[in-house]
């Protein structure tokens, strides 16, 4: 699913603000709970989440929970390999694959050309193992479907879809922002999610350091 014009022009201001100043320098991805997105709306990166919530509870039937929430970071001008959506620490320490109920991806500011979402809609179970275990070039991945960025969207996808990110043109700038909806918080040992109210702390002690 694509859904276009997501932000105003205002708003797309203030998260482009949001995300050079705060995103810049290597950060752990937040973890925000649905229940609370109506007080983190006071944020930019609340605001982020809750509007991508809105969007995918509009178009999909989603049986969330209690400790359901968003596992949401920005990615400036990184491209990244053939993989798909899962608990990564959760594989890494059991072996086990758990999905997020669905994945997405916004896009602020998108270069002329490539920086393609690559998409394989119809990989098989054997094709999905395939993926981590080196073998990128399984022919169980299906003819993949490629979905070309556009500034203000927001594309939507089942999590279990290996795909990955193509090259752009060095010079240009290219920001999306990540958005996993999960039933409950992923495993975290060994890379613990941000909260927003560290992220402002954070933020507040850099204001005070630059005054």
């Amino acid at each position: 699913m694509v859904a276009e014009k997501i932000f105003t022009e205002k708003e797309m201001r203030e998260i482009a603000g949001e995300a050079i100043q705060g995103w810049k320098v290597k950060r752990n991805p937040l973890w925000l709970e649905i229940k609370n997105l109506e007080q983190e709306n006071k944020t930019t990166m609340g605001k982020i989440a809750m509007r991508i919530y809105e969007t995918i509870r509009a178009n999909y039937k989603v049986k969330i929970a209690r400790k359901s929430g968003l596992e949401i970071w920005v990615n400036i001008d990184k491209k990244h390999g053939l993989h798909y959506d899962c608990d990564e620490e959760l594989r890494k320490l059991t072996g086990l694959i758990k999905h997020p109920i669905l994945s997405s991806v916004y896009y602020l500011e998108v270069p002329d050309e490539g920086g393609e979402l690559v998409l394989y809609k119809n990989a098989t179970k054997r094709a999905l193992q395939d993926v981590y275990s080196g073998n990128s070039k399984s022919k169980e991945l299906g003819t993949p479907e490629i979905i070309r960025p556009r500034k203000n969207s927001l594309v939507v996808f089942e999590s279990r879809m290996p795909h990955y990110v193509e090259g752009w043109m060095k010079g240009k700038t290219r920001i999306s922002i990540a958005a996993n909806l999960w039933l409950e918080k992923p495993t975290d040992p060994e890379r613990p999610f941000n909260t927003m109210i560290e992220v402002m702390k954070e933020r507040e002690q850099v204001k005070q350091t630059r005054e």
